[in-house]
């Protein structure tokens, strides 16, 4: 046999082939680790449950659809239940499908459902420090620190409702400013809601022709999209990412430019408030920075969680309800024989000398049917937040330790066959009793459940029912003249937005 002799001056790499031996070799080696982690993170234990094989290092993300990820998520619970686990990257999460199982994790055991995980695109765009994606001891007590002032400031009473009133006299002008022309509504009615918003944090409305808050608007609703689409859920696998070029970058840009928008006006208030009698979310959040500096709050609350918790606010209280909004019009000019019941319903309560208002929802069954329909097929939020949990948890025979990421598929609780009559359709009767009252439905989860459920629940709601009928009260809505209707198909993104159409409205009062 000839043997390899190694001269004294050679090197080891040089004797092995140089790098073609040593770059395979730790790429398998690091591929290995990385598969070993995973089944050490949960897809190893015999109690953890079961799933779809992950690939080394890229989890499942080759099976997902990255676009539309609850509708991949959905077949799979066809296949392994509905509670198993999947890989969107190195590390296994739980995936929580259908009514009964969510219920059963977001409702009843609430405490071990109730920690999030860190998700890379939020926390490095600051909102871990914010509402929505709250984690430590501090997150928690300023979440409720705003739940409290929201309240205080009139969120679910009619000080708000005042305000939402005086929004809808707005929308309905610009409406009629288009006198019959078809026209893009995203603009409008993203002002609508932006202003309910900016009256509660910034103690203020804008004008619609104002450039600077419908950019802004446009930043956020662009924001939305990016944070949902195929390379977030990349970005969120290898969030190593994010030192090098992509669409994340725009988000960070984006991020400081709504920041120094706010802090324009935080500065404004400092200067202007009267301490403790806050008019509005900037003037409390102030108040308490200026306890902590008197040595009487030990939370943190420091410039860039206030930043961080006002944005919070301007995003949940805009997209979602501007967004399902414009859902509602698209569905009533796609069944038309429903918009004529609900204009004869608002005609026959109220009448054409005042708006409704949210107290007239009861008198309203259809009406408010329609609403609450037009949240559960829009679908907006397809996905939950994520949840993690809190502790070491038994679930229906699995075991999660803590910490394990939570995923809520709310898609599969409002299509859910055994819940819904027509899962399927448009049908505003799933929220009718046999003689025509409204009937409220526990499987209604478009804002999730349990002690996470979204904290601007009770203003959307209240939104949604006041924006919604007095537009059918004032106008009559068809696509242009000529021009098929809009695809029900929507746009993908962290929420399901409507696809862009135009419509025509015609006044009627």
């Amino acid at each position: 046999m000839a043997r390899v002799a190694m001269s004294v001056d050679a090197s080891p790499s040089d004797a092995l082939g140089g790098s073609t031996f040593w770059v395979p070799s730790c790429l398998l080696l690091l591929i290995f680790l990385v598969w070993s982690a995973q089944r050490l993170l949960g897809g190893g234990s015999k109690r953890f449950p079961p799933g779809p094989r992950p690939w080394p290092l890229l989890g499942n993300l080759m099976q997902v659809n990255l676009h539309a990820p609850y509708e991949t998520l959905s077949k799979l619970a066809e296949t392994y239940g509905p509670v198993y686990s999947v890989s969107l990257g190195p590390r296994r999460s739980v995936v929580l499908a259908g009514y009964e199982a969510v219920r059963e994790a977001l409702v009843l055991q609430a405490d071990d459902f109730s920690d999030r995980p860190i998700v890379p695109i939020f926390r490095d765009l600051s909102t871990s420090k914010g509402l929505v994606f709250a984690q430590s001891e501090h997150a928690r007590i300023r979440r409720r620190f705003s739940l409290s002032v929201l309240r205080t400031l009139g969120m679910g009473k009619r000080s708000v409702e005042a305000v939402v009133a005086e929004e809808a006299e707005a929308l309905l002008h610009r409406f009629k400013d288009m006198d019959g022309r078809p026209f893009e509504t995203m603009t409008h009615i993203n002002l609508a809601t932006g202003n309910v918003i900016c009256s509660i944090t910034l103690g203020k409305r804008f004008d619609y022709s104002d450039a600077q808050i419908i950019h802004l608007l446009e930043l956020l609703n662009s924001n939305v999209q990016t944070m949902g689409n195929a390379w977030a859920q990349v970005y969120n696998a290898f969030p190593l990412l994010k030192h090098f070029p992509g669409p994340h970058k725009q988000l960070f840009k984006d991020k400081q430019r709504l920041f120094d928008f706010l802090q324009v006006y935080i500065d404004e208030h400092r200067d202007e408030r009267t301490p403790n009698e806050p008019r509005d979310y900037i003037d409390a959040f102030i108040d308490k920075q200026a306890e902590k500096e008197a040595g009487k709050s030990s939370t943190t609350f420091d410039n860039e969680a206030f930043l961080a918790c006002t944005t919070s606010l301007f995003q949940a209280g805009t997209e979602t309800t501007a967004n399902s909004l414009r859902w509602g019009l698209l569905y009533m000019i796609t069944f038309p024989d429903m918009q004529k019941r609900v204009q004869e319903e608002i005609d026959r309560v109220v009448g054409p000398l005042r708006l409704p208002t949210f107290a007239d929802r009861d008198a309203l069954p259809y009406t408010h049917a329609v609403v609450h329909e037009v949240q559960r097929f829009a679908d907006i939020a397809p996905v939950s937040v994520p949840h993690a949990t809190a502790n070491d948890v038994t679930f229906r025979g699995f075991f999660l330790p803590k910490g394990t990421p939570v995923i809520a598929l709310l898609h599969s609780v409002l299509r859910d066959k055994s819940q819904w009559e027509k899962p399927d359709q448009f049908h505003p009767e799933h929220f009718l009793d046999a003689a025509g009252r409204f009937r409220k439905r526990d499987a209604f989860m478009p804002f999730s459940a349990g002690r996470r459920v979204c904290m601007g629940e009770s203003l959307a709601r209240t939104e949604l029912f006041v924006f919604f009928s007095a537009l059918l009260q004032n106008f009559s809505f068809h696509a242009p003249p000529g021009r098929p209707l809009p695809k029900l198909t929507p746009c993908p993104g962290f929420v399901l937005t409507a696809p862009g159409y135009k419509l025509c409205a015609t006044r009627r009062i």
